[in-house]
């Protein structure tokens, strides 16, 4: 798997998700939750951002190879829903975050956000967004974001314990996917190339060995 697809934590629900590489994991209790994964037969999900009050943006491929993406962003991503209606591709990344914030990159260059003027300023967003690879949005308007260099910025808001300390050691380029509980605080996923996990997986039962399990499978 070259490039992780997405880690979706929101509450005590979550969907890691392979980009098609191999199997998934989830656990959706939530209504909402549930009614955003749910798909007909004979198609698998590729990529799945979980927001706020059951808004989603997922991509999903077929059987016959055939890529395709639905979601639910009218209400809270205004900006992202009217963009994704009228553009013939879909983005390659999605982050969804509280408040209404976002960020999107599309494969040809395109971004698109809806963030705080702090975070735009802390990472220069205005004058050169190309240099932002990922961004992943979490509690509080806190974000980490991947840079094309490999460096790491962030601004956990407090939130998410020790990780603040941890992102000082961390190899941005080495780093597959993030995830970033919307509604918790404490729980987030880590996940590196070579295979090693960072997790508190609390209050969504998640455990450190269940998530190196299912990379291992997926990598």
């Amino acid at each position: 798997m070259p490039e992780f697809s997405s880690i979706a934590l929101v509450g005590d629900n979550y969907f890691l998700c392979s980009g098609g590489q191999g199997p998934n994991k989830a656990s959706a209790r939530d209504r909402s939750f549930y009614d955003a994964l749910s798909h007909g037969p004979n198609v698998s999900h590729t990529y799945v951002a979980i927001g706020e009050a059951g808004s989603y943006f997922i991509k999903y491929r077929d059987d016959r190879g055939s890529h395709f993406s639905v979601y639910a962003l009218s209400i809270h991503y205004p900006g992202l829903h009217k963009e994704l209606s009228s553009s013939e591709d879909s983005p390659t990344f999605v982050s969804l975050g509280p408040a209404g914030n976002y960020f999107a990159r599309w494969a040809d260059g395109r971004y698109m956000w809806n963030l705080d003027s702090n975070t735009e300023s802390h990472l220069n967003l205005e004058d050169d967004a190309s240099r932002v690879k990922r961004m992943w949005l979490g509690k509080d308007s806190s974000y980490i974001a991947l840079y094309e260099n490999g460096g790491l910025a962030w601004n956990l808001k407090g939130n998410y314990g020790s990780l603040h300390q941890s992102l000082k050691y961390f190899a941005g380029d080495k780093v597959l996917g993030v995830g970033l509980n919307l509604q918790n605080g404490r729980s987030y996923i880590v996940l590196f190339s070579d295979g090693k996990v960072r997790i508190n997986g609390t209050g969504t039962g998640l455990t450190h060995d269940s998530v190196s399990d299912w990379l291992d499978s997926a990598l």
